[in-house]
């Protein structure tokens, strides 16, 4: 008689098999969720730069627009805009516009020659975006959030 059906030990050894595969394969698919995560998040960094470097040009043409500004986020939300007008800090409505996801939490500063130094902080990737004032480059550093902050108060 002719059987057209897998053996127990056929089922077990594709189980153990594909338990193999799934083993191996799962870490670099974590790997690679994290990475696109870090990457994203280094976009927007990257766009919040931009539109500081737009608000500092825009600064230089219209008069109502003054430097140096600091941005401040809390929760995910622009929450302060504070510019130095005769050695102290004023509150102000205006803000960079940008598109993309605003950090959790940090600072944002622009100073009266367009530098933008920052250091703003992502709960999707648990890093700190850090940017001096003098820096090319945006880079992601293992900083705990109340620890990522620049520091000054405007």
């Amino acid at each position: 008689m002719k059987k057209n059906a897998f053996t127990l030990m056929e089922l077990l050894a594709v189980i153990a098999l594909l338990a193999i595969i799934a083993i191996i394969v799962t870490p670099t698919i974590i790997n690679s969720l994290q990475n696109a995560r870090q990457n994203a998040f280094k976009d927007d960094v990257t766009m919040l730069v931009k539109a500081a470097n737009n608000y500092y040009n825009e600064s230089n043409i219209t008069a109502d627009i003054m430097v140096p500004l600091m941005t401040t986020y809390t929760a995910g939300q622009k929450t302060q805009f504070t510019k130095q007008t005769n050695g102290s800090c004023q509150s102000v409505n205006e803000g960079l516009e940008y598109s993309g996801k605003g950090p959790d939490s940090g600072q944002i500063y622009i100073d009266q020659n367009g530098n933008v130094e920052l250091k703003l902080y992502s709960k999707t990737v648990n890093k700190c975006a850090v940017k001096g004032l003098n820096d090319k480059d945006i880079k992601l550093e293992d900083i705990a959030q109340s620890a990522c902050t620049l520091g000054r108060s405007c």
